[in-house]
């Protein structure tokens, strides 16, 4: 699913939500748990040939 992402304007912050089905078998939240790390990693360093 797309993120969704609310900005804080008085304190200049971006907040993103992101969702996990916690209705699939252990393994499928194991691998949307990574997933959702993987994105937030990615956002921050921008690149991935950085990993």
């Amino acid at each position: 699913m797309t993120p969704a992402e609310f900005v804080i304007a008085s304190a200049g912050k971006t907040f993103i939500a992101h969702t996990i089905d916690l209705s699939g078998s252990p393994t499928d939240i194991l691998n949307s748990v990574r997933r959702v790390g993987d994105e937030m990693v990615l956002g921050e360093l921008g690149t991935p040939e950085l990993l």
